[in-house]
């Protein structure tokens, strides 16, 4: 299913908009149990010069229609954030929370995999546990700051530091 309604479709994944902005989904590990769709969705990337891509095991809702799909494979998902970093260094790859929900280190080993960014839930505390996109869904109940500061320990920990910059993409032509 493609994000047809606005712009023009890409592929299942892309869609370029009118003003020239490119809005893509998530890669969904093992969603249809078909691996071919992940290699062209990385050749279609680096044609693109993406800035970022989030890939994630996926995890079935049992209130959607996919509610039967598998869900994901943890190595698979580690494998594609892999061979995404040997393709396309520039990339910003998120060590989604969907890895961390399905492996208590799932976001230590999507850094050591190649991922590069991590997408902290700074929900109010009162509002987290309405955004349920799958059951299980990893989340804290830490303050913010509590949060952060585990966030900051779990990178330097992995012999990274945390930027302070706004995270721009890594593209030369960004920064032209």
């Amino acid at each position: 299913m493609a994000i047809a309604y606005y712009g023009a479709e890409i592929s299942p994944h892309m869609t370029r908009t009118p003003e020239g902005y490119l809005i893509c989904r998530e890669v969904p590990i093992n969603r249809t149990g078909d691996q071919t769709y992940l290699a062209r969705d990385l050749q279609l990337m680096k044609e693109m010069h993406i800035d970022m891509s989030g890939m994630g095991p996926f995890i079935p809702h049992p209130k959607t229609p996919l509610h039967l799909g598998c869900t994901g494979s943890i190595f698979l998902t580690l494998k594609m954030l892999a061979v995404a970093r040997l393709y396309m260094p520039w990339l910003l790859l998120p060590a989604t929370t969907a890895l961390a929900s399905l492996h208590p280190e799932g976001r230590e080993l999507a850094l050591r995999a190649g991922a590069n960014v991590i997408m902290p839930n700074v929900s109010p505390e009162e509002f987290r546990s309405l955004y349920q996109i799958y059951p299980g869904k990893l989340n804290h109940h830490d303050s913010i700051t509590d949060y952060f500061n585990r966030i900051k320990q779990l990178i330097e920990k992995e012999g990274r530091s945390v930027a302070i910059d706004l995270g721009h993409s890594f593209l030369p032509s960004f920064h032209q």
